[in-house]
C-alpha cells in the first residue's frame, strides 16, 4: 500500500467516523449517511465495495433512543 492511498483511507475514515456519530446522535439519518459515504469515497478515490468501506460498522439510526428537547424519540 502506497503512502499516498494510506493518507485518503485514513481521511476517508476520520470523516465518516465523525458521521457516524452524527447518525448514532439522530443528527443524520442512514440514508444522509449513504449518501455521504457515496461522496466521500469518490473525493478520496475508494471503492465503496472495498474492505475500507463504512456499512459494517455504524449504528443504525434505528438502534439508537435519542433524547431532544421534544422527548424521547428512537
Amino acid at each position: 500500500m502506497t503512502d499516498e492511498l494510506r493518507c485518503k483511507i485514513a481521511a476517508y475514515r476520520t470523516a465518516m467516523s465523525i458521521i457516524r456519530g452524527m447518525v448514532s446522535s439522530c443528527v443524520l439519518s442512514e440514508n444522509e449517511y449513504a449518501q455521504i459515504d457515496t461522496i466521500m469515497t469518490e473525493k478520496y478515490g475508494l471503492n465503496s465495495c472495498s474492505i475500507f468501506g463504512n456499512y459494517s460498522g455504524y449504528i443504525k439510526a434505528s438502534e439508537v433512543i435519542c433524547h431532544t428537547d421534544k422527548g424521547v424519540s428512537q
